[in-house]
């Protein structure tokens, strides 16, 4: 029990009295810091590390083409050229699709991606 002198939130932040204020989350941060160092043992652990970073840098070379499609789009959209806004979003439409084909994306967040982007278009026409 605290003695009235020192409240129970002046007990957190004592060093003094052998408390560490964020023990818990300095131990946590020190986790973080050693989870991409295990050096896996067997062939298939390392045949699965080989796989999982193939996969991974193919993952983001996919996502950076939705980005980079997308960007173009907002570009046409920005400029108030609806003709262009609409070839960038047939394009961007396209490569959204390719890439939830090959699951990269789920197919309802492509859905998604496609119709904000068709909802700005047709807010372009409109004007």
């Amino acid at each position: 029990m605290p003695t009235p002198a020192t409240s129970t939130s002046d007990l957190h932040s004592a060093p003094h009295l052998g408390m560490i204020p964020d023990s818990t989350f300095a131990r946590s941060s020190e986790k973080r810091e050693r989870q991409g160092t295990t050096v896996p043992n067997t062939e298939s652990a390392k045949k699965r590390v080989r796989q999982t970073s193939k996969l991974h840098a193919r993952n983001l070379w996919r996502k950076r083409r939705i980005k980079e499609a997308s960007g173009e789009f907002i570009k046409a959209v920005a400029s108030g050229d609806a003709g262009a806004a609409e070839k960038a979003m047939r394009v961007a439409a396209q490569t959204i699709d390719k890439i939830a084909a090959k699951g990269t994306i789920h197919k309802n967040t492509a859905s998604r991606r496609k119709s904000r982007m068709a909802a700005k278009l047709a807010s372009l026409t409109k004007k």
